[in-house]
C-alpha cells in the first residue's frame, strides 16, 4: 500500500505521545469549563447560539489544538513532525474524495435504518438523547446567527479538529505501531464512531471513518476534510429542510439495497484508483 506524505513511515509511535495528547487534551478541557464556558455565560446569546458557540470553542480547544501542539513540540525538539498536515495534494484528488462522500450517502442512510432497528443499550441511551436533542435546537433555529453558527460548527471546525485528531495523529500513531494502513483506517474509525456515543448512527459514522481513514491514506487531511465537511453540511441541510430523518429509505427496499450496492462499488473504484495515483506521485509504501 502507498501512503500519501502526510504520514511518516518511518516514525517509531511511543506511548509517551499518546500520554502528552491526552493530558494537553485534559487541560484544554479545563481550560474550556473553568475559563470560556463563564465568559460566554455572560454574553447575551440565545440557548442555541450559546450551545454552537460552546461547540466550536470546544472543539478548537478540545481536538485542534492538542495535535498542533504536539507537532510543535516535536520541531521545537528538533525532532521529525509526528505528522504532516499540510503536506500538497493534487486538486483531482480532492474531487474524488468529495466524490466518494456523495456516493456514501446513500449506504449510510440503510446502515442508519439496520441500527435503529436494533434496540438500544441502555449506555448509549443519555448520551442519544443528548445527541438528539441538540440537533433539534439546530434544526429549530432558522434565524441567519443560527444557521450561521451551526455551519461554522458542523461544516468548518467539527471536520477541522476531528481530522486533525482522528485522521491525523491517531491514525498516524496507530499506523507506526501496525505497520498497516488497513488496521490502522479500521481502528480510528471504530474509535472515531464510539466517541460519539450515538447508537442510530453508530455502523454509519464507522462507515464514513473508514472512508476517510482511506481517503487521508491517499490524499492526507486536505482530502479527508473536505469530505467530512460536505457530509456534515449535506446532512445539516436535509435535517433543516424539514427531513427529520434522512436516513429512512424510500418505499422499494430491495432498490435501495441494490443502490448502495452500486454506490460501494463505485466508492471501491474511485478509492483504488486514489491509491493507484498516490503510487505514481510518492514512493512510501507500508503493508
Amino acid at each position: 500500500m502507498t501512503i500519501h506524505p502526510t504520514y511518516d513511515r518511518e516514525s517509531n509511535a511511543r506511548f509517551s505521545q499518546l500520554v502528552f495528547l491526552f493530558a494537553v487534551m485534559l487541560i484544554m478541557a479545563g481550560v474550556f469549563s473553568f475559563l470560556i464556558t463563564p465568559v460566554l455565560s455572560m454574553i447575551s446569546l440565545s440557548e442555541t447560539e450559546s450551545l454552537l458557540v460552546s461547540q466550536i470553542c470546544s472543539s478548537l480547544l478540545v481536538f485542534w489544538v492538542p495535535p498542533l501542539l504536539l507537532n510543535t513540540y516535536y520541531k521545537a525538539r528538533h525532532l521529525r513532525p509526528f505528522f504532516h498536515p499540510l503536506a500538497r495534494v493534487s486538486g483531482l484528488q480532492v474531487v474524488l474524495g468529495l466524490s466518494v462522500a456523495l456516493l456514501a450517502l446513500v449506504p449510510s442512510s440503510l446502515l442508519e435504518v439496520l441500527m435503529r432497528r436494533i434496540p438500544e443499550p441502555w449506555v448509549f441511551t443519555p448520551f442519544s438523547a443528548q445527541v438528539e436533542r441538540i440537533t433539534e435546537m439546530m434544526i429549530s433555529d432558522h434565524s441567519a446567527v443560527g444557521i450561521a453558527l451551526a455551519l461554522i460548527a458542523l461544516v468548518v471546525v467539527a471536520p477541522l479538529a476531528e481530522e486533525y485528531l482522528f485522521r491525523g495523529v491517531l491514525q498516524q500513531w496507530v499506523l507506526s505501531v501496525t505497520r498497516s494502513g488497513h488496521v490502522a483506517v479500521w481502528v480510528v474509525a471504530l474509535l472515531f464512531s464510539l466517541i460519539h456515543m450515538e447508537w442510530g448512527g453508530l455502523l454509519s459514522r464507522a462507515f464514513m471513518g473508514v472512508l476517510l481513514g482511506y481517503a487521508a491514506l491517499y490524499g492526507g487531511l486536505r482530502v479527508s476534510v473536505p469530505m467530512h465537511a460536505l457530509n456534515n453540511l449535506l446532512v445539516y441541510l436535509l435535517l433543516l429542510s424539514g427531513n427529520s430523518e434522512p436516513w429512512s429509505p424510500p418505499a422499494g427496499g430491495v432498490v435501495y439495497v441494490l443502490i448502495s450496492l452500486v454506490c460501494l462499488i463505485a466508492i471501491v473504484i474511485i478509492l483504488k484508483y486514489m491509491s493507484q495515483r498516490t503510487k505514481s506521485e510518492y514512493h512510501e509504501t507500508i503493508d
